[in-house]
């Protein structure tokens, strides 16, 4: 897939895909996954029909395979959203990434990156909405837990930044020092 060899690539997670599906031993888990795997590669390809109905597949097996809780859904929620971020549809992807967001702060154990990771897609995309407030204190929380656990100098911290910047100058323009800061920081970070 990496490779560019979209042909090759797509021919095996479809024979993946339809193997999991005949196989009596295949879970819901693991056909969930081979069928995102091929969604995952016809939105590479800017098929994004074809990967839509393949990831809202997934994320319905993904639900009763592993159940409506598991934070392993939250790779599945994502991919999801991101498809609707790619495409534009940002109020199609806000409730899909609130999800995501939800279910990582309830799973146990608890997984502070996997919430941090959260609360950073879904300010993003706020900011795309222009519900810059809201994209702030997102930032701000996502920053603090990446501060927390990688150190002020991770390319996670990095980019956290960089978005609460963005967010910053778009929301009040005389803004621009606080952002300045947030920005020097990132590059140096980077």
């Amino acid at each position: 897939q990496d490779q560019g060899d979209y042909f090759a690539a797509e021919s095996r997670y479809v024979e993946s895909l339809s193997l999991r599906e005949r196989s009596p031993q295949s879970g819901l888990r693991d056909l969930a996954t081979a069928r995102l795997n091929l969604g995952s590669l016809y939105r590479i390809q800017g098929d994004y029909p074809r990967a839509e109905a393949h990831y809202r597949r997934a994320v319905a097996e993904a639900e009763r395979g592993f159940g409506a809780r598991h934070s392993e859904l939250v790779w599945f929620y994502d991919q999801l959203a991101q498809l609707y971020e790619d495409r534009g549809l940002y109020a199609q992807a806000k409730p899909v990434y609130e999800k995501a967001l939800d279910l990582s702060l309830r799973s146990q154990p608890a997984n502070p990156a996997l919430v941090a990771r959260g609360r950073h897609q879904l300010a993003h995309l706020l900011v795309e909405l222009g519900s810059l407030r809201q994209a702030e204190n997102l930032y701000r929380l996502a920053l603090a837990s990446r501060e927390e656990i990688f150190g002020g100098e991770h390319s996670e911290v990095a980019v956290t930044l960089t978005g609460l910047a963005d967010c910053l100058l778009r929301d009040r323009p005389p803004a621009a020092a606080a952002a300045r800061g947030a920005l020097d920081r990132a590059l140096a970070i980077f």
